[in-house]
């Protein structure tokens, strides 16, 4: 949930005995609805992801655009804690490392809404792991980085909300209020007022997995709002009919139905797995249409 605060006031026309009064709260705030968050997962071991202080995070809005820009915040914001709205091409992990270090920043907004501006999109991109699911494997080794671009991204535990912003209405009014209030960025932000965001997404799921699931079973609380399990359905379909008896040589072929997603609800690398699944379904054809009557019997 992202709130925008716009630094006015109460108004009240008064004309004789008419009177017209606006909520303070809705000339101040505007919501965004809908706006995706990156959430915190578990595992049999750790925390990782992101999530706000359950009361959310206040930050004053700032643009970084380029890594001067990124320089500049560094060395003359003084009126923080701030929320950063980055292009797709600075969201990265040392870009975001170096400003959780500053301790100047409570919140990031990474703004997709300007898409397909060439210039704001990176040349390539994936938030998992170069092995991913390596500690899944037997040996737990990753002797081939078979995904050379990862960031380990989604291998964080972020300490601040992140979030989405794609639609450009919503990036519109962010912008507007920025320009209105907030530059130029320097001292002379310590004594005006400043358009801020409010953002929350706190997460109640900690430790790891196991700790999740024992809290929610002492305390009795739901599951789903506190513990959600993740969970999916693999699909099995043999060539030929499994039989009770007897014994034979069986080579598996898989491929993956699912992607990795930063944010909730927002899968762009969903297509990536059409060309494996649909490769895997035409192999299957073809060896089916290959085996005879008598052999499939």
């Amino acid at each position: 949930m992202i709130f925008i605060t716009f630094l006015s006031g109460l108004i009240c026309f008064n004309s004789f005995i008419y009177c017209v009064r606006h909520d303070v709260h809705e000339m101040m705030y505007m919501k965004f609805d809908g706006a995706p968050a990156c959430f915190r997962r578990l595992n049999g071991t750790h925390q990782f992801g992101c999530s706000s202080p359950r009361g959310g995070s206040y930050g004053v809005v700032h643009f970084i655009r380029s890594e001067l820009n990124l320089t500049d915040f560094l060395r003359h914001a003084v009126a923080g804690p701030y929320a950063i709205i980055l292009t797709p091409a600075l969201f990265r992990n040392d870009v975001i490392h170096s400003l959780i270090d500053s301790g100047k920043v409570s919140g990031i907004i990474l703004n997709t809404a300007l898409i397909p501006d060439i210039d704001l999109i990176p040349e390539s991109f994936s938030p998992d792991d170069v092995c991913p699911n390596r500690y899944s494997g037997l040996d737990k080794t990753c002797p081939v980085q078979w995904n050379p671009t990862a960031n380990r991204f989604l291998l964080n535990d972020w300490p601040l909300p992140i979030f989405l912003v794609k639609n450009l209405e919503h990036y519109n009014a962010i912008s507007d209020c920025h320009d209105k209030f907030n530059p130029p960025l320097d001292e002379s932000q310590l004594s005006r007022p400043l358009c801020s965001l409010h953002l929350k997404s706190h997460m109640f799921a900690a430790v790891n997995s196991e700790t999740c699931l024992r809290r929610i079973n002492f305390y009795g609380v739901n599951a789903a709002k506190y513990c959600d399990p993740l969970g999916g359905e693999n699909v099995v379909l043999p060539v030929l009919p499994w039989t009770e008896s007897g014994s034979r040589n069986v080579i598996l072929v898989g491929a993956r139905l699912d992607t990795l997603s930063i944010f909730d609800g927002v899968a762009p690398g969903a297509m990536s797995a059409v060309t494996g699944l649909v490769t895997l379904i035409t192999t299957s054809s073809i060896f089916h249409r290959m085996l005879s009557t008598n052999e499939i019997q």
